[in-house]
């Protein structure tokens, strides 16, 4: 073996114990948090359910509040859209909307160096 390998291995094998480190419960984790840790470890992103996946990234969320914030300076977490919910009338309306402005651009005050 030789010396890359051997550095290689050290640092494959420092990585699983530390994550190994990180499995462990703590006495002030609550079972939830624990689990989800454990999934994030084992499971396979494309394997996951749609909620499962929605409960990972609120868990994630939620384990970095203070490094995202709204406009308001709080947290901001998945539950808790940045858009208003919208009913499917509003949602129809308001594509209708974007789909009608689309090339309607005020042409008149481009300056156009090449004309004059």
């Amino acid at each position: 073996m030789s010396m890359g390998e051997e550095h290689a291995n050290k640092a494959r094998v420092q990585t699983l114990e530390s994550e190994l480190d990180g499995m462990y419960m703590d006495d002030s984790e609550k079972n939830i948090d624990f689990s989800l840790k454990h999934h994030q470890a084992m499971g396979d992103v494309t394997e996951l359910a749609i909620m499962e996946t929605i409960i990972c990234l609120r868990a994630f969320e939620e384990s970095s509040w203070g490094f995202r914030c709204d406009k308001e300076g709080g947290p901001q977490l998945l539950f808790v859209g940045a858009e208003p919910h919208l009913t499917r009338v509003e949602w129809e309306a308001k594509v209708v909307e974007e789909k009608n402005y689309r090339g309607k651009f005020d042409k008149s005050k481009i300056d156009c160096r090449k004309c004059g």
